[in-house]
């Protein structure tokens, strides 16, 4: 991440999934962003509120989760950086596409929602307003 932190302003850790996986075939589930509670309660706490990545996941790659949850038996491990948004909320976006055409300065997000009774997670089209 190239930029400085601003409230509502966008992040993008590690935009290079696209490339990996153009397909999009099969999630790529041993590597990842892997932004976990202390990263995540980092950027909420600078007033970040809307986050993105173009892996499968926000959270480390689940292989490693899993690894981390065998050896110390603790289960907030499991999508710790989720789960930080009981404590502030925040809402972020997952399986994005085309980051690494974003620049690093010079854009908003704007996020359309499509809401799905008595789900708890949804789809979006989420699309950048470059500034001109």
């Amino acid at each position: 991440m190239s930029n400085e932190l601003r409230p509502r302003g966008p992040i993008r850790p590690e935009p290079r999934r696209t490339d990996r996986f153009p397909s999009r075939a099969r999630p790529d589930v041993e590597s990842g962003c892997g932004m976990g509670r202390d990263a995540t309660l980092y950027l909420l706490e600078r007033g970040v509120r809307l986050t993105g990545t173009d892996a499968w996941s926000w959270d480390a790659p689940f292989v490693h989760t899993a690894a981390r949850f065998a050896e110390e038996h603790d289960a907030s491990v499991i999508w710790e950086g989720h789960r930080v948004g009981r404590d502030i909320g925040y809402c972020h976006l997952e399986k994005l596409n085309g980051l690494e055409q974003l620049p690093d300065t010079g854009f908003e997000v704007s996020c359309f929602p499509v809401k799905i009774q008595a789900a708890s997670a949804g789809w979006t089209r989420a699309v950048a307003i470059m500034d001109v």
